[in-house]
């Protein structure tokens, strides 16, 4: 399977972006801070307990997964 690739590029780092203000927008949690690594991400988040926490990483994960498969031209599994 190959990588994710690097995630700081022209192209990745709108993606990225544009999943961290969904989250921050839709899924009820304080982005503090977050830094971009070549493959990795790093973030500051705050929430109102360990539950909303949760339910906001794993919301983040999908749709950072989502956003960088379709710019790779990646498709779900069937």
């Amino acid at each position: 399977m190959r990588g994710s690739g690097y995630l700081r590029g022209s192209r990745v780092y709108p993606t990225i972006r544009q999943a961290l203000v969904a989250a921050r927008e839709r899924l009820g949690v304080r982005i503090i801070h977050f830094s971009i690594q070549a493959d990795h991400i790093h973030l500051l988040v705050e929430a109102a307990d360990e539950i909303a926490l949760g339910r906001a990483m794993k919301g983040l994960g999908v749709r950072l997964a989502r956003g960088l498969n379709r710019l790779s031209g990646r498709r779900a599994a069937a």
